[in-house]
């Protein structure tokens, strides 16, 4: 799997052939502003399970400076759940 940002929203695709090909990109979530740069991104990806995976990453549309925010997927990445502060 693979995370990236790309103008607002947090995108993942997917390979099961080792890099090969990929899924088309299913969109994590959507975000009021998204800084990305040398930088910045989404930081982290996790799959602890099969078909489970969660998406974290440093948000600043909050007051008071940057938040730990994620989103969780239970169908491999296919649909996303609401993206919530951690």
């Amino acid at each position: 799997m693979l995370v990236f940002g790309s103008g607002n929203s947090i995108w993942l695709v997917r390979s099961t052939n080792n890099g090969e090909s990929f899924s088309a990109p299913s969109k994590v979530a959507e975000l009021p502003k998204l800084a990305l740069g040398r930088h910045r991104g989404p930081p982290s990806l996790g799959t602890p399970s099969e078909g489970h995976v969660a998406a974290v990453w440093l948000d600043d549309r909050s007051a008071g400076g940057k938040r730990l925010y994620g989103a969780f997927s239970n169908d491999a990445g296919t649909t996303w759940s609401k993206n919530v502060m951690l």
